[in-house]
């Protein structure tokens, strides 16, 4: 491991990516059966741990997943983030159901690699697709993510760097891998969890600093309507934070160079300098 190879974390153990192994016969491999999370990790010291365990801990029930041991999710992240020496970084821990159909084996892994940088602002589509806000993964954090690759791709064709999702009731749901905020007349918005979009933690941060900065916000049933005719719109995630969209389908919001948007942004950075001492 001293080549400078990538290091992972698989099953408690340290391991160089090309060593890695999971059998193909792995239930996460042959159908999908897993679930994960994807964290932030500023100054060596990853965000928001409790938050992004209780998720997975849903995520586990919602697919049936015996619990993984939370030592072993947190020392995941720890020896993952010392063992490739990384600061700014992106950690994914995954859970599958593994090989054992009638035991309680998972298989887990952790990997870590430098912090993605994003834009200062996004620009966004809308793509033809829908969530099922009545779909049995609905709320879980599914390693299933081919409709996401395929509305990122979409987004990426029509020179944008996010696709948004309506659900079957041609409610605004969320991005492929964010959720989604408007603003109007100062006041924000988002989807309920009952549309089908996933909770973010990023999400659930956002709405809290709302609340605590008197900033009006409702998580309320949106339609179309209500997004195109919007002053501002942002994004959040754990990678992208909170980050203002530009450009919906190619055109610009009326405040995309400020407003709300940019004071949430704010507000969340110095969570960031209060808890990761940025």
């Amino acid at each position: 491991m001293s080549s400078g190879e990538n290091i992972i974390w698989l099953n408690g153990s340290l391991i160089t990516a090309s060593e890695a192994y999971i059998s193909p016969l792995d239930r996460g491999v042959i159908l999908g059966e897993g679930v994960f999370e994807t964290m932030r990790a500023y100054g060596g010291k990853p965000f928001a741990v409790d938050r992004h365990w209780k998720r997975l801990l849903r995520s586990c029930e919602i697919l049936g997943l015996p619990t993984p041991p939370r030592d072993d999710f947190t020392n995941a992240l720890s020896q993952i983030l010392s063992a490739n020496t990384l600061l700014e970084a992106r950690i994914r821990f995954t859970v599958t159901k593994g090989t054992d159909l009638t035991g309680d084996s998972l298989t887990m892994f952790c990997i870590a690699s430098p912090a993605p940088v994003f834009g200062a602002t996004e620009r966004v589509v809308t793509v033809p697709w829908l969530r099922n806000e009545h779909s049995a993964l609905s709320g879980a954090k599914s390693i299933s993510y081919g409709e996401n690759v395929i509305a990122q791709a979409y987004a990426n064709k029509n020179k944008a760097g996010e696709a948004l999702f309506f659900n079957t009731k041609g409610e605004l749901c969320e991005g492929a891998t964010t959720n989604i905020f408007i603003v109007k007349d100062e006041q924000v918005f988002t989807p309920p969890i009952s549309s089908g979009c996933l909770a973010g933690v990023t999400r659930e941060l956002v709405i809290e600093l709302c609340h605590s900065n008197a900033i009006g916000i409702s998580e309320i049933t949106l339609t179309s309507q209500p997004l195109t005719d919007a002053d501002e719109a942002f994004l959040t995630s754990s990678t992208r934070e909170v980050q203002p969209i530009s450009h919906l389908n190619g055109i610009p919001f009326p405040k995309s160079d400020g407003g709300i948007s940019h004071r949430i942004a704010g507000l969340y950075r110095n969570i960031l300098r209060h808890d990761c001492a940025l």
